[in-house]
């Protein structure tokens, strides 16, 4: 089974340069649709068995994009597990503004994530986000309806993605940022020979 991981277009608040996580959702820019229209063109072959999506607009819209050039039928199924990684208080804020304030913290959430302090925030650590993801992934290995040779989609957010990824595929937790953090619009490929042997194919490819 090959998982195709796509980060959501990039957005206002991207722009801005401010935390979203999971309850701040800010709408995509005009050029994200155009990639994102340039990333369903270079998928469009792709024969998806599911489509799985962050409830968060911005995901739906990155992926809505891509499965309207899919020449096969496809059904969007939300899954509150792929959210953003909440943030609590740092949701809206300015990226610059909070590392004056938190640099240490900040840094951790940019650079090593295992040593952030989620619950100075309200927000999630990084074991958490982890763990949410992986449950989705062993979910589609288990499934008896998905065969080996399936593809699926599955459209998620920067920080969720790029730590879990790396975690699936047996990147130690202090090492999760050494390859930066997912484009948005990119695409990241894993195939899963079962939920313990998973091999990255690509990472943050852009085709735009």
């Amino acid at each position: 089974m090959k998982l195709y991981f796509v980060r959501h277009g990039k957005t206002v608040w991207n722009l801005e340069r401010r935390f979203q996580g999971m309850t701040g959702d800010s709408p995509l820019l005009e050029e994200s649709y155009e990639q994102t229209a340039i990333l369903g063109d270079y998928l469009a072959d792709t024969e998806f068995k599911k489509v799985i999506v962050s409830p968060s607009k911005r995901a739906q819209d990155t992926a809505k994009g891509i499965i309207e050039k899919n020449k096969n039928p496809l059904i969007i199924e939300t899954d509150k597990r792929l959210y953003e990684w909440k943030l609590g208080n740092l949701e809206g804020r300015e990226i610059e503004k909070v590392t004056e304030q938190f640099p240490e913290q900040i840094y951790a959430f940019r650079n090593n994530p295992a040593e952030f302090d989620g619950s100075i925030f309200g927000a999630e650590n990084v074991s958490q986000v982890i763990t949410r993801v992986k449950e989705v992934v062993d979910d589609l290995a288990t499934d008896p309806t998905i065969s080996p040779n399936d593809n699926i989609l599955i459209v998620s957010h920067g920080a969720t993605l790029t730590s879990s990824i790396q975690s699936l595929i047996g990147t130690p937790n202090d090492q999760l940022r050494k390859d930066g953090i997912l484009s948005n619009s990119s695409l990241t490929i894993v195939d899963v020979k079962n939920p313990d042997n998973i091999e990255l194919i690509e990472w943050n490819k852009i085709v735009y």
